[in-house]
């Protein structure tokens, strides 16, 4: 199956003193289904709003806010139309330097999907958790791993919600003398 797969991310930060500052996030992510297929195209646009106390120099904790829009469109022209559903949550966590060579942020929080057809009626909170670590283990080489766990929109079945769990693992080594060169690795 072919798909057209488009993911941006913006994020704007005022540090309103040494210890706060407060933050905005644009997320929008589309998958369309290029061919025929029994399926849904989805176009999800998300925004955060978000404040940080720091309480140490190399470590804050966090109060987030989200909402968002899912666009759902049938990739065939046999299957009944979609509706539209939004997304609300909110999150607690951690961002910063936890050890000398180990950053990144944790949060947990809960998240709501609700789909504007009368026939969806279920709109339970469900546990959504973040985390995005990195480990460094030299100036050339360091690992980074990240586990997202959210509320999604079915592709195979109209005004459905699902809960999923996204694991990335990544690996990047510096190449050369220069340091412009890296390879990165991601099983």
């Amino acid at each position: 199956i072919r798909t057209l797969n488009w993911n941006d991310s913006y994020r704007l930060t005022y540090d309103a003193t040494m210890k706060t500052d407060v933050y905005a996030v644009l997320n929008h992510n589309e998958q369309r289904f290029i061919k025929d297929v029994s399926l849904y195209s989805q176009n999800n646009v998300v925004g955060s709003l978000g404040t940080t106390y720091k309480p140490f120099e190399r470590l804050g904790f966090f109060l987030e806010g989200e909402g968002g829009y899912t666009g759902v469109t049938s990739a065939s022209p046999n299957l009944p139309s979609g509706s539209p559903s939004t997304i609300f949550g909110g999150f607690v966590g951690a961002r910063g330097n936890f050890t000398a060579r180990l950053d990144g942020s944790i949060k947990a929080g809960y998240e709501v999907r609700e789909f504007s057809s009368a026939a969806n009626v279920a709109n339970t909170p469900s546990p959504a958790a973040g985390v995005a670590l990195t480990y460094t283990q030299s100036s050339r080489r360091s690992y980074a791993l990240s586990f997202d766990r959210s509320v999604g929109v079915s592709v195979q079945v109209p005004d459905q919600a699902y809960v999923f769990d996204n694991v990335a693992f990544v690996f990047t080594q510096g190449m050369g003398t220069s340091g412009h060169w890296m390879l990165q690795a991601q099983p």
